[in-house]
């Protein structure tokens, strides 16, 4: 199975953080007791409950209330499931060794969040347990979201679960170029649905014309990569769960792999990057710049940048990093779709082989997707202590004087339940978010519906030799600084092919019709 860096799969955090509008809390480092916290022995000590240890993911500290927290959702979770929960703090970024060591040292975890990890290796040794008896005993509320919702999408082998997904808060994605208000609003033109390659360029000239200095099209080398393509930007595209370098369905309705570069639709997007660039829109250094695409924003030289996915809480942090200039605004620039989401990318909870009560887990575990107290408390804290309500339904803000620096207690990744239900701190965006989920769902891929992601372990050779050919290309096509387009696109092609290419896409299509075929 493909792996993605360390590093990557830290900064993709940084970004979920991020936009939950994270802050570092003074507390406690990783691996201590949760002080104030009930233990174990308080569970044998009132006879009844069953005593589970979940882990608690962190961005390297642990707040300093989470032991009044977990004396809360005990609180709760004892009377209704008979259920006493030990979080166990852990940095995200230690995960990836620690948790390996943990169960081949047979300690305890009965509930273990993967957060960007591919559960493959987990479930190829053996360190995982199949979910199923658990789900049908004790999880009812997780299967009948499970119907709607792609909870168990990537973590599937054959017919056994071994993961589950929160549900997010939003499930249809876009294409959108973000875009300074200000400029826009200058150009006096009326915010269309959806922006065509043509419609973007009128768009560009004006902003060109009004502030020559400014590249209206915010794209770097730096933002291609082997597993996605600027060109999923402005087209919808599906990369089964991988990357670009393993092929893609082209629409939502297509079981066909494609090699994405030798499509009419990928040289027609080169064409209009190179025209872009040609016309002054991009940047001309954009494939050597050691700059930052929020260092060029901010500081005026870049008027957009590219989004995908985009959804409602994506534009609230990018409103944020234009606020110098009137916030942004979304150029859309795709229908609202939803692809298959991709192993290594995802977020699931698992239940150890050393677990001791793993049906104890798993119901508490079906407890955090029902009971929205519960959701909240462990996303917030207490409320009046750690946040308040607002005016505003569903909307929640620090205590006067408090901030996620200084509250004792914020949950920086929101990785629990149903995060649908779960307050906002900014805006509650949660019609746009049904909304965009009915678009979503209903332009579904084909093989998301069949919870399919792309296994590439029997073709590594291969996909590390066209992931060589496309660092080596894709910075400068994409972003329209060659040279000599149809002699460079060529190459190009004739490069992936002699890299495996082709043999790569023969095995991802064998796998999909197989997955096809069981259902």
């Amino acid at each position: 199975m493909k792996k993605r860096s360390l590093a990557l799969l830290l900064t993709v955090a940084m970004a979920v953080s991020a936009l939950a509008g994270c802050g570092s809390n003074e507390g406690s480092t990783e691996g201590s007791s949760t002080e104030g916290s009930t233990t174990e022995s308080s569970s044998k000590e009132n006879g009844s409950a069953d005593h589970i240890i979940v882990t608690y993911l962190t961005m390297g500290e642990t707040p300093t209330d989470l032991g009044l927290v977990q004396d809360a959702v005990n609180a709760i979770s004892i009377p209704e499931i008979n259920v006493e929960v030990e979080f166990k703090p852990v940095a995200i970024g230690e995960t990836f060794t620690s948790y390996s060591t943990w169960i081949a040292s047979g300690e305890r975890m009965d509930l273990m969040m993967l957060c960007f990890q591919d559960p493959s290796s987990y479930i190829e040794s053996g360190s995982i347990q199949p979910l199923n008896e658990y789900l049908s005993a004790d999880a009812p509320d997780i299967l009948n979201l499970a119907k709607e919702f792609p909870l168990y999408e990537g973590a599937q082998r054959e017919e056994s679960i071994y993961g589950v997904n929160p549900v997010n808060a939003c499930y249809g994605k876009y294409g959108s170029i973000m875009l300074r208000k200000d400029y826009f609003d200058e150009l006096g033109a009326e915010l269309k649905d959806k922006y065509t390659y043509a419609d973007l360029t009128e768009v560009f000239a004006g902003i060109k014309s009004n502030h020559p200095d400014t590249y209206p099209l915010g794209v770097l080398g730096s933002d291609c990569s082997t597993s996605n393509s600027l060109f999923s930007r402005f087209n919808v595209v599906d990369v089964l769960g991988a990357g670009v370098d393993t092929g893609v369905l082209m629409g939502m309705d297509s079981t066909k792999i494609v090699n994405l570069f030798e499509t009419d639709e990928y040289f027609a997007f080169l064409k209009q990057m190179k025209e872009w660039n040609e016309a002054g829109y991009i940047m001309q250094d954009a494939t050597t710049t050691t700059s930052t695409m929020p260092e060029l924003t901010s500081a005026g030289i870049m008027a957009s940048a590219l989004v995908y996915p985009n959804e409602p809480n994506v534009e609230v942090a990018y409103n944020s990093g234009f606020r110098a200039f009137g916030g942004a605004v979304a150029l859309d620039t795709t229908d609202p779709y939803m692809p298959s989401n991709g192993a290594s990318n995802g977020i699931y909870w698992t239940i150890p082989v050393t677990s001791k009560s793993p049906d104890a887990a798993m119901k508490f575990l079906n407890l955090t997707y029902s009971n929205t107290e519960v959701t909240n408390l462990i996303q917030w804290g207490i409320e009046g202590k750690h946040y308040v309500k607002t005016d505003t339904e569903n909307v929640v803000e620090f205590p006067e004087g408090l901030d996620a620096n200084s509250t004792g207690y914020y949950c920086t990744l929101g990785v629990w339940g149903d995060k649908s239900a779960v307050y906002a701190m900014t805006k509650d965006n949660r019609a746009e978010n049904e909304a965009l989920t009915e678009k979503g769902l209903e332009n579904r891929s084909v093989a998301s519906q069949h919870g399919y992601s792309y296994d590439s372990s029997k073709m590594a050779n291969q996909v590390i030799a066209v992931d060589s050919v496309l660092q080596q290309y894709m910075p400068a096509l994409e972003t329209g600084s060659v040279s000599d387009l149809d002699s460079t696109y060529k190459e190009f092609i004739s490069a992936l092919k002699a890299a495996g290419m082709d043999d790569i896409i023969a095995d991802n299509q064998a796998q999909l019709d197989a997955a096809i075929a069981k259902k």
